[in-house]
């Protein structure tokens, strides 16, 4: 989780920008990582059923 997300309160524009920036960033990489995990999970159970 984005260590940002802990203030609460911003004191500026430009430093909420900054953290939305980064929680859109950390959502993209979490869902990146999630799209692999299933890639892996299928893979395997592809692999289970022709063995």
């Amino acid at each position: 989780m984005p260590y940002c997300v802990e203030f609460g309160n911003f004191n500026s524009d430009s430093d909420f920008e900054m953290c939305k920036m980064e929680i859109e960033n950390y959502l993209r990489d979490l869902q990146e990582y999630i799209q692999c995990l299933e890639d892996e999970i299928n893979e395997a159970i592809e692999d289970k059923i022709k063995s």
